[in-house]
Order: C-alpha cells, then structure tokens, then sequence
C-alpha cells in the first residue's frame, strides 16, 4: 500500500484526533507481519479504541473515522465491530442482573451436578426457560438472533412438545 496516502490522510487528523494505518502482530518466527487491512484508532472518552476497516482504501479508513467518532460523541457507547463480539451468554448475563434487582422472584437456584471441595452442592442461578434458551442460543452472536431466528426458536419449542403459552412465558425475556 501506498505509505505517502496514508500519511496524507493521516496528516487532516489533528493530534487526539485519530490515526490510521496497518497494525503489526509477530509472525511463527518472530518477524513482524502487517496487518490485512488498515486499522483506525481513537480515544473513547479515557478508553483507545483500534478497529478493522476491513479496506485498504486509506480516504475510506477515514471515513469511518470519522463515523466512529461522529458516533462516539453522540453517545453511542458500542461500535459495530464490538457489537458482533457480544454472544447470548453476555445477555443472559446481563437479564440476570436486571432480575437480581428489580425481580428476585423470577430467579431460580438450579443444581448443577457438581460439589465443591467440602461436598457442598453447587447451584446456579437461572430464570424459567434458560435451560431451553441456552441449548438453543449457545454461543449465537446476538448479531444473528434475528426475528427469523425466533420464529425457528419457536418452532423448535413446538416440536419438543411445549404448549403456546409456556413458549411465550419463557421467552418474555
């Protein structure tokens, strides 16, 4: 890639502002290998951000730059790229919390199977339908549970054998 475009559009940046350019990693044998595409950085807030611009174009590695930090300011708090990155068991995690303090009594203590080291059953927290919700969802980017993907959800439900009702009370999540 043509290092001159890259300073040059590095150069409309003011200090603070962001830079872009490939990053490196090591290589098996210790060399220094350049990234595939060119990367963007920036500070949100106290916190650097480097995302992939998946293009070699150095004018539309600024563009989304731009964008990223056009976005930050105007609050939004995740990039698409970190978006992708969050799974189902991160918004599990997250309805968990939510009951926890605002609706303890939907929270259920499951055993889990194991003992500790004293002989004690561990449990675990869950909410009505997790386990159906978990085998389903496991590890699905939130980017692909979809509308589509609910409706195949509930048509799985369907096949196991569980009533309407008990489809829409487990899923009201």
């Amino acid at each position: 890639m043509d290092n001159a475009k890259i300073q040059e559009v590095n150069a409309r940046l003011k200090r603070g502002e962001g830079w872009i350019g490939y990053r490196t990693s090591k290589g098996s044998n210790g060399e220094k290998l350049p990234s595939k595409f060119l990367y963007f950085a920036f500070y949100q807030g106290s916190q650097q951000k480097f995302v992939n611009s998946k293009t070699n174009d150095p004018e539309e590695a600024y563009r989304q730059l731009l964008d990223a930090r056009r976005a930050t300011s105007e609050g939004v708090r995740l990039l698409p790229s970190e978006v992708s990155r969050i799974r189902y068991e991160d918004l599990r995690a997250i309805l968990l919390d939510y009951y926890r303090q605002h609706k303890p009594r939907s929270i259920i203590k499951r055993y889990t199977g194991d003992t500790d080291s004293a002989g004690n059953k561990l449990t675990e927290e869950v909410f009505a339908g997790a386990d159906k919700l978990d085998k389903f969802f496991k590890r699905m980017p939130i980017t692909e549970i979809t509308a589509l993907k609910i409706k195949d959800y509930v048509k799985w439900r369907r096949k196991e054998g569980d009533a309407d009702a008990t489809i829409r009370g487990n899923s009201v999540i």
